[in-house]
């Protein structure tokens, strides 16, 4: 008797149609919070603000290198005005934060700004 039979036949099946289903709910879930969590810019990077923060600076001077290669167009200017900050945000946030807080915060935050930098690299 094959597996299928044994499990997705009879009476019960519906129950192992809802564990399938539920086991593949639980790994899209966790693969779309995986991928979400700072979209890969910040692999690496953990739960310590000050190495997001790195990471983050590296990707814009990446990005700031390879748009300074297009001289027909200001991209740089563009994007400087989209990355630059009179004051950086892991200075803003305040010390009562744990570190995964921070953390958490400026993946997203600056996960967001490089993301649009991306779609202006794409876009030229």
């Amino acid at each position: 008797m094959s597996v299928f039979r044994k499990y997705f036949t009879g009476p019960r099946a519906w129950v192992s149609s809802l564990v399938l289903a539920g086991i593949a709910a639980i790994i899209a879930t966790v693969l779309v919070l995986l991928l979400s969590e700072g979209r890969g810019y910040f692999r690496g990077a953990g739960d310590d603000p000050q190495k997001v923060y790195e990471a983050y600076l590296s990707h814009v001077e990446a990005y700031e290198q390879e748009l300074a290669a297009d001289e027909d167009y200001n991209w740089v200017g563009i994007m400087r005005g989209m990355t630059r900050e009179a004051v950086p945000m892991l200075e803003q946030l305040p010390e009562e934060m744990s570190d995964k807080e921070k953390a958490r915060l400026l993946k997203s935050y600056y996960g967001d700004i490089l993301a649009g930098v991306e779609k202006l690299k794409n876009a030229r």
